[in-house]
Parts: C-alpha cells; sequence; structure tokens
C-alpha cells in the first residue's frame, strides 16, 4: 500500500476581532501575527503533515498571492514588542483565544497559542481559552470570546467569488 499526501483547499487561521480593543489596532493585530511559531504548530499540532499558509486563500485555487505575508516561521519577538509599544501596549493586554467545541485541532492551537504568547513575551497578560459552539453559522456577536484571537478551518468552495 502506498499512501499519498496531497494539499487541499483547508486554511487554518486566526481570526482577530477587528472591531474590539485590542485587535482594532493593526498594530496589535502585526504583533500577535510576529509572534506565532507557525513551523512549532506544525511540528506539534499536525506531525509535520501541514505546511505554512500565507494567505486566507489556499495555494491551489487562483488568486493566491503570498506578497502580503511579511511574517516568518519563527518568531520576532523585537518587532512584535515595538509594535506594542507603540499602539501603548508595554504591559501586554487580555484576550480570551477561542476555539470551536469539539475541535481537538483547534483546542490544541489555541492552547499552544497561549503558552507560547505568555512564555516568550508577556504580550498576554491574562488570557483563558474558551470553547465557542462548532456551528459556523454562530453569529460572532454572540461568541462567549468577545475580542478573541479565534482559530477556525475554513474550506474555500471551488467556485468561490473570493478566489477569482
Amino acid at each position: 500500500m502506498k499512501v499519498w499526501k496531497v494539499f487541499g483547499d483547508y486554511v487554518d487561521r486566526a481570526e482577530m476581532n477587528m472591531t474590539m480593543p485590542p485587535f482594532d489596532d493593526l498594530r496589535v493585530r502585526q504583533a500577535v501575527n510576529y509572534l506565532v511559531l507557525r513551523e512549532q504548530i506544525i511540528k506539534a499540532v499536525y506531525f509535520d503533515t501541514a505546511r505554512m499558509t500565507k494567505s486566507p486563500i489556499s495555494e491551489i485555487y487562483p488568486g493566491y498571492t503570498d506578497k502580503n505575508f511579511p511574517y516568518g516561521s519563527e518568531a520576532d519577538i523585537d518587532k512584535a514588542k515595538a509594535l506594542l509599544a507603540e499602539a501603548g501596549l508595554t504591559k501586554g493586554f487580555k484576550t480570551q483565544i477561542g476555539y470551536h467545541a469539539g475541535n481537538q485541532i483547534e483546542e490544541e492551537i489555541a492552547v499552544f497559542l497561549k503558552s507560547a504568547l505568555r512564555r516568550r513575551t508577556s504580550i498576554l497578560s491574562s488570557s483563558s481559552c474558551r470553547p465557542r459552539p462548532s456551528s459556523s453559522a454562530t453569529p460572532r456577536a454572540k461568541s462567549p470570546c468577545g475580542s478573541s484571537t479565534t482559530w477556525r478551518s475554513s474550506p474555500i468552495p471551488p467556485m468561490s467569488p473570493i478566489s477569482g
């Protein structure tokens, strides 16, 4: 038997509610992105069976580009701290990291993200991981996570207008 590994159309990503502090400040969102240890997540959560994505659109679709992705696979702590200082958050901030209930990968990523951000920088002065209802139709406004960073797998249908 031969096992084939093929790339799919799922993209796991962090979503930050840009209408609520502190994520309403672009510098905070950028700082968080500079601190994500993408290669470590790939190894620890996906057992080296995933690849780093640099776009909300999977590489298999037209419209994909990685031109606007300045973040690497390793953290840039100095850049993140500088951005937080510019945003007036030198002491970090509080947030809740939400994930869809029943999704083990999302829960592992949420826990990994929380511990990595706290351990490496103190960007999170306080945080918690909270499950959200697993329905993708659940409005963000009803989420128990407020301004949280939320992990979610999102397939883009082949005929999606966003991919063209």
